[in-house]
C-alpha cells in the first residue's frame, strides 16, 4: 500500500526540517511516543537507527527507525520496522515562499499477518493516522515558528 499526503506549513523550510529531526522534541507532536533512543550511528545520519516505543490505546508498539537518506532541508527518507509492518516514508519539503513550506509525505507499507488484512480492508486507517500526525507536526512547527519570530 502506498499513498501521498501533502500539507502547507506556515514556516520557513529550514525550520520545518529542523523540527522534524529534533528528537528531543518529538514527544511534543507525537502524542503516542513514550520513548526513543539512538541505538546505532549518529543522529540524523544515513544508517542511524532509533528505537521508538509508541502507545496506541492499550497497545504498545516498538519500532526501529532507520535513516536511509538525508538531504535536508529538501528531503529525508526513513524506514520504520515493527512486528508485521515495514514502512518507508519520504519527507519532501518544498519552499513555496520564504515563510511557507509544502510538506509531501510519501508513505509505503508492507504488512504481514493480521496487519496485512487490516491494510487491505481499511487502508483509510493508515492514511488517517498519518494525516493526524502531520496535522500535529504542522501545529507544533507553526506554534514554534511564531514563538521564534515573536
Amino acid at each position: 500500500m502506498r499513498y501521498l499526503l501533502t500539507t502547507r506549513i506556515q514556516a520557513p523550510r529550514g525550520h520545518v526540517a529542523a523540527c522534524l529531526r529534533d528528537a528531543a522534541r518529538w514527544s511534543q507532536w507525537q502524542e503516542s511516543l513514550i520513548s526513543h533512543r539512538l541505538t546505532a550511528g549518529r543522529a540524523n545520519e544515513v544508517g542511524a537507527k532509533t528505537q521508538m516505543v509508541h502507545q496506541f490505546g492499550r497497545r504498545r508498539t516498538e519500532m526501529i527507525e532507520t535513516i536511509e537518506s538525508n538531504r535536508l532541508p529538501e528531503e529525508l527518507t526513513a524506514t520504520y520496522e515493527a512486528p508485521r509492518v515495514w514502512n518507508r516514508v519520504v519527507h519532501r519539503f518544498i519552499e513555496v515562499s520564504p515563510k511557507e513550506t509544502e510538506w509531501q509525505f510519501d508513505s509505503e507499507f508492507i504488512c504481514t499477518g493480521l496487519v496485512r488484512m487490516l491494510a487491505t480492508v481499511a487502508p483509510g486507517l493508515f492514511r488517517k493516522s498519518s494525516k493526524q500526525s502531520m496535522d500535529a507536526f504542522k501545529q507544533f512547527v507553526e506554534t514554534n515558528s511564531a514563538a521564534m519570530e515573536g
